[in-house]
């Protein structure tokens, strides 16, 4: 897997699903298993996206296509994950975070209900956070208070790019892998 970053800020995040194929620049990507830059366009698959819309007040959903790509050396395939989305999680970043804020100051029943993201998702998320990334994020941003933190992590691309370095890891994303960024 390859994140490809592409964030400008969360005003694109919806342009940028629609043309993140358009904006892939293949000969700067280094294959995360031999280091190959020599790649060939290898299929597509379709992954939900849900994000926010209309100043973070309701969901919108897209269905975009994620390219795939295969090693010419080691003959390995790799998804091109745009930079905002989580591996394995059909909510953006920006979502989760938002939901993470909020918790602080009212209960997951009224947040569910808020968005319409199912309470066991939310509950989940908060599990997620607080046993495996609110360390992370606090040895980045060397933050200890959540509200700051989160919303320093939110708006700091660099703080986002340090922690998928140091931890091989997105924010939220349970499942590890081989991640490069393409920085161009």
């Amino acid at each position: 897997m390859i994140i490809l970053n592409l964030e400008k800020s969360n005003t694109y995040f919806k342009k940028i699903l629609k043309n993140y194929l358009n904006m892939i620049n293949l000969p700067h990507l280094e294959c995360p298993i031999c280091h190959s830059t020599d790649y060939i366009r290898w299929g597509f698959y379709e992954r939900n996206i849900i994000y926010f819309s209309n100043d973070y007040i309701s969901l919108e959903s897209s269905i975009i296509k994620i390219q795939r790509i295969k090693c010419n050396s080691c003959s390995h395939t790799h998804a091109l994950i745009p930079f905002g989305i989580i591996p394995y999680k059909q909510f953006s970043d920006k979502i989760i975070s938002k939901i993470l804020i909020e918790k602080l100051s009212n209960s997951i029943d009224s947040i569910s209900s808020k968005y319409h993201i199912d309470y066991n998702i939310i509950k989940n998320w908060i599990h997620q956070f607080n046993s495996f990334h609110l360390s992370k994020i606090s040895i980045i941003t060397s933050i200890h208070n959540i509200k700051d933190m989160i919303n320093e992590f939110l708006n700091n691309i660099h703080y986002k790019l340090d922690y998928i370095n140091q931890f091989n890891c997105c924010f939220m994303q349970i499942k590890l892998s081989s991640i490069i960024l393409n920085t161009s």
